[in-house]
């Protein structure tokens, strides 16, 4: 493993340390992930920005406003340039995605996030159009498996230049090459999303299958949909198969060692997830170096953003989901 990587993984540990200590009531997992956003930017956490954000959002939206409900869309708002406007054209973007007849949700939330984070001037009323069309379309394809995890996809789906029709048929064929190589159709589901939204090839799709088979020798297979996503971004990389496999298992014992990511604190998903996402990030970099890769850099870093915002979903989804089974228990 190269010290770039080692440098980006070092910052992601020191984030998650800090932001544990400046929240010490909130969610371990959920620190961890907004020092993950901060690392990828190449910047130290600013607790005190993302409390400003959290006061912020208490005062411009309602007691039960979603927008409340989860510490990484305060993550997100506190990493734009101006949180404010990003709060408020998030809110915007919100009430287009309920027009559209999205449910109300803390992932619709952060789904309106995005749209903020990433729209630029783009019309919201056609983008949650479109994110709907994609969405009523992935249902009509797998209903047992789209759910609230699909909306932060639907979303990037329509805010791409990519057509509903072409793009679902392309999703299906995906899916079924690689619904072998993972554990549930949710995990198949996202790795398949990062894909179409990154114009994956017949080469790209294989990618996949060398990846989670070389993976899976080092005991790291993507089971959940945050590591599926991971894995098929690393597959647009276009790196070597057995490059990646290598860096990764190199990661996992470097983060394993570093405070807060041992294994009575962070699960082997959520460190598969952490590796990748700061693997990629550096071979994003790497390319965007090199005239030749330019294009490849733009793609892969669209991919990044896009695989981020997919991996906030289902983190935090999964965090309230265990919360409310833990509240139920007692």
């Amino acid at each position: 493993m190269g010290n770039p990587i080692e440098t980006r993984l070092e910052l992601l540990a020191s984030n998650a340390q800090v932001i544990r200590q400046g929240l010490r009531f909130e969610d371990g997992q959920l620190t961890r992930l907004v020092g993950l956003l901060f690392a990828l930017e190449g910047k130290t956490a600013d607790v005190a920005a993302i409390r400003q954000c959290r006061d912020l959002i208490k005062a411009e939206t309602s007691v039960f406003s979603p927008f409340r409900s989860a510490l990484a869309v305060a993550g997100s708002i506190a990493l734009a340039p101006d949180p404010a406007s990003c709060l408020d054209q998030a809110r915007g973007a919100y009430q287009a995605l309920r027009d559209a007849k999205f449910q109300a949700s803390a992932g619709l939330a952060l789904a309106a996030c995005q749209i903020a984070l990433r729209a630029g001037g783009v019309e919201v009323t056609a983008v949650a159009d479109r994110a709907r069309a994609f969405y009523s379309a992935m249902k009509d394809q797998h209903w047992f498996l789209t759910s609230e995890n699909d909306v932060v996809p639907a979303v990037l789906l329509g805010l791409s230049a990519l057509d509903v029709g072409p793009a679902t048929e392309r999703m299906e064929e995906i899916y079924g090459d690689v619904k072998p190589s993972f554990a549930s159709g949710d995990a198949a589901q996202a790795a398949t999303q990062i894909l179409v939204l990154g114009g994956a090839s017949k080469l790209t799709v294989q990618r996949v299958i060398d990846l989670k088979d070389g993976l899976q020798g080092e005991k790291m297979r993507p089971r959940q949909v945050p590591a599926a996503v991971c894995l098929g971004l690393l597959a647009l990389l276009g790196t070597p198969a057995g490059q990646l496999v290598n860096e990764m298992a190199e990661a996992r014992d470097f983060l394993r060692d570093a405070k807060g990511f041992g294994r009575l604190s962070a699960e082997n998903q959520e460190i598969l997830m952490h590796c990748a996402s700061i693997i990629a990030s550096y071979h994003a970099a790497d390319a965007k170096d090199q005239t030749a890769g330019a294009v490849a850099a733009a793609v892969v870093q669209s991919m990044m953003a896009a695989s981020q915002a997919m991996i906030v979903l289902a983190v935090s989804l999964a965090v309230a989901n265990s919360t409310a089974a833990a509240a139920q228990s007692y």
